[in-house]
């Protein structure tokens, strides 16, 4: 298993309906952190990033925190 001071990368999926998508994202956060303001801000950019690319409205944008990581913000430390 990776340590717990190194951000895995995104996982996403989407589905597209008739006539909007829905976008299913699971993310590693680093912590301490402003947990709600991250997944805030990465919902509304991939909800903004997904209609101007498709053209397409969004009806939904769900966020799961899959990892808190310990402060390293994605970087290894060595010791």
């Amino acid at each position: 298993a990776a340590p717990d001071t190194v951000l895995r990368a995104p996982r996403a999926g989407a589905t597209m309906h008739h006539d909007y998508a829905t976008v299913e994202l699971d993310v590693d956060v680093p912590y301490p952190g402003r947990v709600v303001a991250i997944s805030r801000s990465i919902r509304q950019r991939v909800r903004a990033d997904v209609e101007y690319l498709t053209g397409m409205p969004v009806a939904r944008v769900d966020v799961t925190v899959g990892r808190l990581t310990r402060g390293g913000h994605g970087k290894r430390r060595v010791e």
